[in-house]
């Protein structure tokens, strides 16, 4: 009798409740946690078998029934996958999800770990992933699992959308649609738009084109993923007529950094007398061609546009076209005005301002991580690909 009320009481714990942990909370269901096993090859050629008591073992739990058989689906999180020359550790662990046969663990409970299978580890697995922590089994034998706090790097950042995967019993892991692109590094094209009205000057201008090379060059624009294009902008006191906006470099136009910085200092300074700055911005925003990749403008002025009743409504347009707008002030810029042309609201974020055009350079590596992190995120109301999303935190299927 005795024997069946604990069956019965693990059944339901299986069927209701995740087992984390239960062998702290109640001695006989010891079933649910083991030492896990895992043996490697060392530098010398032996085996070494780590022993770990705390990998989590049954953290996450479930049952796939179907006509042959029942089989226990059982997250260990913590389970540490160490390669050649590697220590254990458990702060950080792949983690690992088993498959169980119910009957056998019913049968024998002593034997379970023999009665166990290692689930494939996930695509490129990292000390970080935790599977195990999140997975679920659909009605249909298809296994869902995530590696939500796995880090990504990009262009120098750091992030985590998450990554999840979905299997056959069978079948190999494939990447969840939803969270394959944040694999990716996304793919951006950013046009630098510089002031080249008379309150620059000659020597101003040239430290205006290294800031402009230098910002590149923190970029690698060899293999497309980064396309640069530079314009730049002056105007008459009314702001018409031709010659404005010049597009000195077309969007992609050069692939190293070399021939890059050589059509930078190619760029001649124009002065007219105006700071035309709507009439550039509504030049640029037509140059972005595909609208797969990330849009973004730099746009860098030393002064009161010229355009002050038209810029509110003309940076509002561009942004309205996914286009990310970075202001960029020198001198005498308005601050009021770099936030218009930034995000239309009296913020900070994505403007950038220094008294000083010899300290531009001082900027070069914080507009970096920005346009890095804006790369990521992408437009707010269309991306899903969200930069420490963590997507996979927690998973249900619909088992109707």
């Amino acid at each position: 009798m005795t024997i069946q009320v604990n069956l019965l009481f693990l059944v339901t714990l299986l069927l209701f409740a995740n087992g984390f942990n239960i062998i702290t909370q109640l001695d006989n269901v010891q079933v649910l946690q083991h030492s896990y096993n895992d043996a490697m090859n060392t530098t010398n050629g032996t085996s070494a078998t780590y022993n770990f008591t705390m990998t989590f073992f049954g953290y996450k739990l479930d049952i796939l029934k179907s006509n042959s058989s029942e089989r226990l689906y059982v997250g260990a999180p913590k389970a540490y996958r160490p390669q050649p020359s590697q220590q254990p550790s458990s702060a950080d662990a792949n983690g690992d999800i088993l498959s169980c046969s119910l009957s056998e663990i019913f049968s024998a409970p002593e034997s379970m770990l023999s009665s166990c299978t290692s689930v494939d580890p996930l695509p490129g697995s990292q000390l970080s992933d935790s599977a195990g922590q999140n997975f679920e089994v659909e009605p249909n034998g298809t296994l869902r699992a995530c590696a939500y706090k796995r880090p990504q790097s990009c262009r120098g950042n750091v992030f985590t959308p998450g990554h999840c995967y979905t299997k056959s019993i069978a079948g190999t892991w494939a990447p969840d649609p939803y969270t394959r692109d944040a694999q990716l590094c996304p793919e951006v094209d950013f046009i630098i738009v510089l002031d080249s009205s008379f309150s620059i000057g000659l020597e101003n201008f040239d430290m205006v084109k290294n800031w402009t090379k230098e910002v590149v060059r923190l970029f690698d624009i060899s293999q497309g993923k980064t396309r640069v294009g530079v314009n730049t902008f002056s105007g008459d006191f009314n702001c018409v007529g031709e010659s404005i906006v010049r597009t000195w470099i077309t969007l992609g136009q050069f692939t190293n950094q070399t021939d890059f910085k050589n059509a930078v200092n190619n760029i001649t300074y124009i002065n007219p007398v105006a700071t035309c700055t709507a009439t550039a911005l509504n030049y640029t925003a037509p140059q972005f061609s595909d609208g797969n990749r990330r849009k973004v403008i730099i746009l860098l002025t030393d002064g009161v546009s010229s355009e002050s009743a038209e810029l509110p409504i003309t940076a509002k347009y561009v942004r309205s076209l996914g286009i990310f707008t970075f202001a960029v002030g020198v001198d005498a810029a308005r601050i009021s005005e770099l936030q218009i042309i930034a995000t239309g609201r009296n913020t900070s974020e994505r403007v950038y301002f220094t008294s000083d055009f010899g300290a531009l350079l001082n900027i070069s590596e914080e507009l970096f991580m920005d346009l890095s992190s804006i790369a990521l995120e992408g437009f707010e109301s269309t991306s899903v690909n969200f930069r420490d999303a963590q997507y996979g935190f927690s998973i249900q299927v619909d088992q109707g």
